[in-house]
């Protein structure tokens, strides 16, 4: 509350630099329509906090037009702040405000006899929709609603489709359907035989299971399990459909995800089948999208001068909710960079204001990067939707194609892709690219076309299009490897998605029976490697027991008798005598007696020079790899979904975890399109401070630095040598390059080639940045 009248101030001043959340000030004196418009410039300022300003006016006209009503409080105070009310990069936590339409998705979901299959295309809401029915259905006493990303849990790749039950159980302990006390084991019956238990207790409970990014766990759980009656398949979803059908439906379980969960849902062995119709996520209906232009729009004092402006910008965005983001979010910052000196409330929007949105190059570039995801989903998927491109291009958008003419153009493009398909799967593909949101189906169901002409010009022009078919590198479907998959770890504090500096083949061998060692620098992410480590020993039921600075290794294995563990120390910059005493130690507490604990497991966390020649106690050591082009493709989210893209990001951040996930991150949070993330990235490695960091990460001291940088003097980038090679311009002898190579591989800096072994590009770039710099 601010009692003084601030003359020739904007009340917006008092804020500090702490007052960053949800700020009301109320101002016990008139501001005016010259006050508001000085306070609508002062918030449009870069160092400008936001707050809703509530004066004797505002509270008159609300005492007066809708008493107690916050929604008309917002209504006359929004316009004159600097908020934007556009979030197109919230990956699913779309604000309530801001959600619009999608109804009859909402009630299909929520009710007992409704869909169990929501499917759709990447940014085509399914997230978002099922965010809202988990905030809205609790709203009911006695409803419980529970939202679980499969994906993000590992759950049909990382770990096996059992690895639900734990999950589920986690999330009905957090939402009060299972007791924080009670212990099922993860044992699938138990935990059910307990929820319908909580459910018999009132006829009015219901539980709703939200399961996003479902593809992976059914596409596991279809896999045939030998079982005392024979083969089954889907055994894990029979459990969940048993407990559906004791319960009347009162708790219900709701797959989602893309073309997989589209698939299953059509088949007859699947045991949901029969519930009530599937949901697809498509393009907004027409007023649905009218409506998230038009009213978020008037809450904050714009006023569109015709309605066909709102419809051009529909065009535009092809009616998809994000694409519509995209394009109002820019909007309403073009229209705060205009003058507020002469400016009338409500401002226009003219056909000027539109038009200079729908020209603008970032905003085409970012419409149709979100596009491409979803093409980009399956190499058929693109190869075809680029092939009817062409052909609605040549035929002027005047008909369709159907299944046979599309195979035969398709196989022309990509024989290796197509060849061993029929007309029959072709109409697959298609029928799941009319779900996707890419195409649709004509009155002759046999002809398929493009949405509309705005979908191509999003793709580019023919002569892209021509270039892009000949030549592109497609891929055929990626098949889950351990040898490249990496679980999710956590955000870090800038809100960055990590991921473990181990691939999941590393995690099974160092979680093996024994003592592992894990040779990493602080470039590697030691404590990203603890946490993937505890996340995987604990879904497989060992107690993950770590070293606090200074303990020894037998009070880590006090009262565990009986009971299979792992102890992970970090013995990190102790010196190689100690790290061998850590090792001799654990063995003796991880070698099994005759009837002992099944599962005994150590961890060491190791530098580089600590480990010297391998222990004979050490059952294995293992290095924490840098991403690859191969290894991108184990992360679906991951923008760069095309070989070209994967590789140009490798060479650009070296595979480096905290450079690539950082860009990621800059393009599917922060808005940066993807050209503007690698020219980011590009900048911040350029720099000195960048560059000291990273070669003090790396463990490379002061020597090795000058010997390195001589090397790097004589080859370009990336660039592979042979020992001879490094010998000539470096002054040492074979048997010193072989040592060096050594040290080198065990820091993480090299990189292997049929040429030689070649300094990696973000090591190579520092060294350059300092030397050219000194």
């Amino acid at each position: 509350m601010v009692s003084d009248e601030q003359r020739g101030r904007s009340p917006l001043e008092l804020l500090d630099s702490s007052d960053s959340g949800a700020c009301l000030i109320l101002y016990l004196y008139p501001l005016g329509l010259n006050g508001r418009r000085e306070m609508a410039a002062r918030a449009r300022t870069a160092s400008s906090q936001q707050a809703l300003v509530v004066d004797p006016a505002v509270f008159g006209w609300v005492a007066a037009r809708s008493p107690r009503s916050f929604r008309a409080t917002q209504r006359v105070t929004l316009p004159w702040t600097a908020y934007n009310p556009y979030t197109p990069f919230v990956a699913g936590l779309v604000p309530p405000e801001i959600f619009y339409g999608r109804q009859e998705e909402i009630a299909a979901v929520t009710d007992p006899l409704g869909a169990l299959f929501l499917y759709g295309g990447r940014q085509l809401g399914k997230s978002a929709l099922l965010r809202k029915v988990q905030a809205s259905f609790p709203g009911t006493p006695g409803h419980k609603a529970i939202y679980v990303d499969l994906k993000a849990r590992g759950v049909g790749e990382a770990e096996p489709a059992e690895r639900i039950w734990a999950v589920l159980e986690d999330e009905l302990k957090r939402a009060g359907v299972l007791s924080e006390s009670a212990d099922s084991g993860h044992t699938p019956d138990a935990m059910l035989d307990r929820v319908e238990r909580w459910l018999e207790e009132s006829h009015d409970r219901r539980v709703l299971v939200l399961a996003d990014e479902a593809d992976a766990f059914l596409t596991a759980d279809s896999k045939a399990v030998r079982g005392r009656g024979g083969d089954a398949t889907f055994s894990n979803v029979l459990r969940l459909k048993g407990l559906m059908d004791r319960t009347d439906r009162r708790f219900k379980i709701v797959f989602a995800g893309l073309h997989q969960v589209q698939r299953f849902s059509h088949l007859s062995n699947v045991p949901l089948t029969h519930g009530g119709p599937d949901v697809l996520i498509s393009t907004l209906k027409p007023a649905e999208a009218q409506r998230l232009v038009v009213e978020p729009m008037a809450a904050f004092g714009y006023r569109f001068e015709r309605p066909e402006l709102v419809w051009r910008v529909l065009a535009a965005t092809n009616y998809q909710a994000c694409l519509v983001q995209i394009f109002c979010e820019r909007l309403v910052a073009t229209l705060r960079g205009k003058s507020l000196a002469s400016a009338k409330w409500p401002i226009t929007v003219t056909d000027e204001d539109v038009r200079s949105v729908t020209g603008s190059a970032q905003v085409h570039r970012h419409i149709a990067e979100r596009l491409r995801i979803t093409i980009n989903l399956e190499d058929r998927y693109r190869v075809l939707a680029l092939v009817i491109a062409l052909r609605s291009q040549e035929d002027r958008y005047r008909g369709g194609y159907d299944a046979d003419e599309l195979l035969r153009a398709a196989k022309e493009r990509w024989r290796e892709g197509f060849s061993s398909l029929t007309a029959s799967d072709v109409r697959i593909y298609l029928d799941e690219m009319v779900g996707l949101g890419l195409l649709i189906q004509l009155a002759d169901a046999r002809l398929y076309a493009v949405r509309s002409p705005n979908v191509v010009s999003m793709l580019g022009t023919r002569e892209d299009l021509e270039l892009e078919l000949r030549q592109t590198e497609f891929d055929l479907p990626y098949d889950y490897n351990p040898r490249f998959s990496r679980r999710f770890v956590g955000p870090d504090r800038e809100g960055i998605a990590r991921y473990s500096p181990l691939t999941e083949h590393q995690l099974h061998q160092v979680t093996a029976p024994g003592v592992a060692a894990v040779c990493l620098t602080r470039a590697h992410g030691p404590a990203l490697v603890k946490g993937a480590v505890k996340s995987y020993s604990t879904a497989r039921g060992l107690e993950f027991r770590e070293a606090a600075p200074g303990a020894v290794p037998q009070s880590l294995t006090k009262d565990a008798e009986g009971r299979p563990f792992l102890i992970l120390a970090d013995v990190r910059g102790r010196g190689a005598a100690e790290a061998a005493d850590w090792a001799q130690a654990l063995h003796a507490h991880t070698s099994l007696p005759e009837g002992g604990v099944p599962h005994r497991t150590a961890v060491l966390l190791v530098d580089p020079a600590e480990l010297g020649e391998k222990d004979d106690l050490i059952t294995c050591v293992v290095r924490p790899e840098r991403w690859t082009a191969d290894s991108l493709r184990a992360w679906p989210e991951c923008p760069f979904d095309t070989p070209d893209k994967r590789r140009r990001v490798i060479e650009l951040t070296g595979g480096w975890p905290h450079l690539l996930e950082r860009t990621v991150h800059r393009i599917t949070r922060e808005g940066s399109t993807l050209e503007a993330a690698l020219e980011d990235a590009l900048y911040f490695i350029g720099q000195r401070d960048f560059a000291h960091g990273h070669l003090e990460r790396v463990g490379i001291d002061t020597a090795l630095t000058e010997v390195l940088t001589e090397w790097s003097q004589y080859v370009e980038p990336g660039e592979g040598c042979a020992y001879a090679d490094i010998a000539a311009v470096t002054g040492m002898r074979i048997e010193e390059v072989g040592s060096l190579v050594g040290r080198l591989l065990e820091h993480g800096v090299l990189d292997d080639g049929p040429e030689g072994c070649s300094l990696d590009r973000i090591t190579f770039r520092a060294l350059q940045v300092l030397s050219e710099s000194s």
